[in-house]
């Protein structure tokens, strides 16, 4: 697994390399301090993981998207001080959230997740809609593939 860790600061880097680490050493790093070379990083080579770190430098308004279609990655947001972010990338998600994206992660369908959680369909989607935007993913495929990956750190 490799990951791209972008902040403005030396110091939150290390953080986030020490936090992933200590859950696998065997994950490979790469560290990017400002938005325009993070996105050049992101274009050049192949990551399992993109996180930015809230302060990037050159980070905001349409760069987001623009990093989301530079990688296929999962892209993620950190505040690097905030260690529940450097150890758990979706404590931005209620209980709710993180228990539909478990089930979607298990190749559960919308419908089989309504069905096991006691909830209308449409309730299930406007999750995913809300778990897609506060972890920077386009879709159920990415969503997944981060809690799976982050699965396999632990």
């Amino acid at each position: 697994m490799k990951i791209l860790l972008a902040d403005g600061s030396d110091r939150g880097i290390d953080s986030l390399k020490a936090a992933f680490a200590a859950l696998n050493p065997q994950v490979e790093f790469a560290a990017a301090d400002d938005f325009d070379r993070a996105i050049a990083m992101a274009r050049h080579d192949r990551f399992s993981l993109v996180i930015l770190g809230r302060d990037l430098p050159g980070l905001g308004g349409d760069r987001v998207a623009e990093m989301t279609a530079a990688t296929d990655a999962p892209v993620l947001f950190a505040n690097a001080a905030d260690p529940a972010a450097a150890n758990d990338p979706f404590h931005v998600l209620t209980r709710r959230e993180r228990e539909v994206l478990e089930r979607v992660a298990d190749g559960l369908s919308n419908k089989d997740i309504a069905r096991q959680l006691d909830l209308q369909e449409v309730t299930i989607k406007a999750h995913l809609r809300q778990v897609f935007r506060k972890l920077a993913v386009r879709n159920r495929t990415q969503a997944a593939s981060l809690m799976l990956q982050t699965r396999k750190l632990v």
